[in-house]
């Protein structure tokens, strides 16, 4: 049994039991939403563009710098590469066991934080040490 809008008399009892689908406003909306969401889409690429320039330069920045102080480090040596060489050590044992730390607690195993401490200290320790008691009679 099919219904036709032309077997009610009456315009209002062809609203009560036939909706009004409008196919083409419906298609037009769908239409301006998948718009909209490619717009998005091309915003958010070129934002996403924008931000690896970015992370680009800083990244060159921070190489350049990193470069010219070790340099400066190298060929000032003595205490100067020392502490340089000794820092690098401290921040690059700070940085493992901050790894550990986040790997450990994924797998439900920590470390005490005054471990990492110690053995941060120790890593910073060792070019002093080296520096000072370290008289290599080796000649070059």
């Amino acid at each position: 049994f099919r219904l036709c809008s032309s077997d009610l008399k009456f315009s209002g009892l062809r609203k009560q039991y036939l909706p009004a689908i409008n196919w083409f406003r419906l298609w037009q909306e769908l239409s301006r939403i998948e718009g909209m969401e490619a717009m998005s889409r091309r915003k958010d690429a070129h934002l996403e563009e924008q931000d690896n320039a970015k992370q680009l330069q800083k990244r060159i920045l921070s190489g350049l710098v990193v470069g010219v102080s070790g340099g400066g480090a190298i060929l000032m040596g003595g205490w100067v590469f020392t502490v340089a060489v000794a820092a690098a050590a401290f921040i690059a044992a700070r940085e493992y066991f901050e790894l550990v730390k986040n790997v450990g607690n994924a797998t439900g195993v920590t470390l005490p934080q005054h471990v990492s401490g110690v053995c941060s200290f120790l890593c910073a320790l060792m070019p002093i040490w080296t520096l000072c008691c370290g008289h290599v009679d080796i000649p070059l």
